[in-house]
């Protein structure tokens, strides 16, 4: 589910600022894979308490998904500051696209 093997981040020198960024992307990359999953394995349960457990479990990695969101802002401005950009452009669209 990963798009990069999480394994060829662990070594013993501490990661630089760059390479913080990209471990935060790849766990923001984690989480969305984590969401995916256990809604799509809750849409084929049936209903009961194991099919809400996924899909309570899956309410929860949106709330990881907003906490790498958080670090992202604090160690790759940069990349958080083209998500706002995009936020933006999207929301010009869609204002424009309501009249």
């Amino acid at each position: 589910m990963f798009s990069k093997d999480p394994s060829e981040l662990i070594r013993k020198e501490t990661m630089d600022n760059e390479e913080i960024g990209r471990a935060i992307q790849l766990s923001l990359v984690a989480e969305l894979d984590a969401i995916n999953f256990y809604m799509q394995q809750s849409k084929i349960m049936p209903e009961g308490s194991f099919k809400a457990v996924h899909e309570d479990i899956a309410k929860e990695e949106v709330a990881h998904f907003g906490e790498f969101m958080r670090l992202l802002f604090e160690y790759a401005p940069e990349d958080f500051a083209k998500i706002k950009q995009g936020w933006k452009e999207a929301s010009g669209m869609l204002s424009s696209s309501d009249t």
